[in-house]
């Protein structure tokens, strides 16, 4: 909305003599339409991939009719920094092999009404048990880079000869949810979402040596040598990232899985404390 303020010693009358003799071309007026269309559909794009906004804003003013409050502003101030660490989507990283995404499993099948997975995208094929569109969603290269390109894409990064990736649209149907976003990326991942406007939590899994490591890959069975071997490699690379300063807000070692699952849920419980009641009654 655009409001024009009338100068001080100026009334409506003589504004309105102003706006009759001062007419426009045909161009300035085409101009002008040209450039409130061009701002509408930014402005409609921009909603439409943010959706939280109408969520926010619904739930601000249901607050507002339940409770009624006399000073609205002090109001809303007190309701938005109640939800803003709620909001924050999750993001955990680490070698391929380290165990992040049964830590993830293990945190959400204590708060399934919580946190909500965001299903990624990969142009490799489905290891036994994965389900397309419950692990990730599997396609081709030529569809994901058309994709990539069209700029629907949060994080993408290629990852032993194949297109890892979360979309935009991955990442708003969790939104829409009411639930904690929770992404399993690489560190190439993790670059790419520091990019971008999403700003979660960071938390790194590590292995305790990259020995440990090297074991939990062989005994997979689902790389070929050659495989594993860059696998370690990249390994070695992402766990120094991983312990640089500022780059993750904790990191975990996974050297048993029920205390890293134990130690992710009390990080959880500072950075989200609302989520305190799932917690307890699934403990």
């Amino acid at each position: 909305f655009f409001f024009f303020k009338i100068p001080k010693g100026q009334n409506k009358s003589s504004i309105r003599t102003m706006a009759e003799t001062e007419s426009l071309s045909h161009e300035e007026i085409s101009q002008l339409n040209d450039r409130k269309a061009e701002l509408k559909a930014a402005h409609l794009k921009y909603v439409e991939t943010h959706p939280e906004i109408k969520t926010m804003l619904n739930d601000l003013v249901c607050a507002c009719l339940l409770e009624k409050p006399g000073n609205i502003f002090a109001f809303a101030e007190k309701h938005f920094a109640s939800k803003s660490s709620f909001t924050k989507p999750l993001v955990i990283a680490g070698p391929s092999g380290v165990g992040k995404g049964t830590i993830i499993k293990r945190v959400m099948e204590h708060m399934p009404d919580k946190f909500g997975f965001c299903v990624s995208h990969t142009t490799r094929g489905p290891r036994p048990g994965e389900e397309n569109g419950v692990h990730y969603h599997f396609t081709d290269r030529e569809t994901m880079q058309t994709q990539i390109d069209n700029g629907q894409f949060v994080e993408f990064a290629e990852v032993h000869g194949n297109l890892y990736g979360t979309s935009v649209e991955a990442v708003n149907d969790v939104r829409k949810t009411g639930k904690i976003c929770v992404l399993d990326i690489d560190v190439q991942g993790v670059q790419k979402v520091k990019e971008s406007d999403l700003d979660p939590m960071y938390i790194f899994v590590s292995p305790p040596s990259l020995e440990t490591l090297e074991q939990r890959l062989r005994d997979r069975k689902t790389e070929t040598e050659e495989q594993i071997e860059r696998r370690l490699g990249n390994a070695k690379r992402e766990m120094e990232y991983g312990k640089g300063e500022g780059n993750f807000n904790a990191v975990l070692i996974n050297d048993d899985l029920d205390t890293a699952v134990e130690e992710c849920k009390v990080l959880l419980l500072e950075w989200y404390p609302t989520i305190a009641g799932g917690l307890e009654e699934q403990s």
